[in-house]
């Protein structure tokens, strides 16, 4: 017992502090706030809203989407975000496309690796309920802040 003791100690001792604490929760992450989402999965464009609830821990935090345009039938779907690695956003979140024919259910996943002074791209992923991926890409814009889409469409 007294061996494991000492041998504990002597590890502990080498071991860096930064090592044994915690990581510090990530304050203002870049992917929170309002975004302008438009988004081309197979030939098929459609313009999102996501935004943030300004809150997260450790890069992970959740929010909403907003397929636009804005309609009586709209309304707002979960979503979740991941920033734990500052270069790189995942947001994901189940949602409805509707179409002439009749709508896709699935859940939708974007994922970017942010490049200083480039426009944010990235891939799009969208698996519907019959298990089909569906691959695209994005761009994301900042929106500024002003009236939200979520009171309008309530």
């Amino acid at each position: 017992m007294r061996r494991t003791t000492f041998l504990l100690a002597a590890i502990l001792s080498f071991t860096p502090a930064s090592a044994l604490a915690g990581r510090a929760p990530q304050r203002l992450a870049p992917v929170v706030g309002r975004w302008r989402v438009d988004l081309t999965i197979e030939a098929d464009r459609r313009t999102l809203e996501f935004e943030t609830d300004d809150e997260g821990n450790y890069g992970l935090g959740k929010g909403y989407v907003i397929v636009l345009p804005v309609e009586d039938r709209s309304r707002e779907y979960p979503a979740a975000w991941c920033n734990i690695n500052p270069q790189q956003i995942r947001i994901t979140a189940e949602i409805d496309f509707r179409s002439k024919t009749k709508p896709q259910r699935g859940t939708l996943t974007l994922r970017t690796t942010l490049a200083p002074g480039e426009a944010i791209k990235g891939d799009a992923l969208f698996i519907d309920e019959a298990l089909t991926v569906h691959r695209g890409t994005f761009t994301m814009t900042r929106i500024p802040e002003s009236d939200s889409l979520r009171e309008k469409i309530k």
